[in-house]
């Protein structure tokens, strides 16, 4: 996040924006998926997390892609 923030902020480029907030999306659906998480020992064999996982990779993609 830093490097692409540093890119950003000193030349304010499309492309180095991205580089500025995607990490940061990303980061926030890591924290989402952890507070979402019903099981206190990450069971990722249950059916509600990988529906979990699939619904924030799905908006990790389609805010990528927007």
């Amino acid at each position: 996040m830093g490097i692409g923030s540093f890119a950003f902020h000193a030349s304010l480029l499309f492309q180095a924006q991205l580089a500025d907030e995607l990490p940061m999306i990303y980061v926030g659906t890591l924290g989402l998926w952890l507070l979402f998480d019903v099981k206190s020992n990450f069971d990722i064999h249950s059916p509600h997390t990988w529906l979990l996982i699939a619904m924030l990779a799905a908006f990790d993609g389609l805010f990528t892609w927007s």
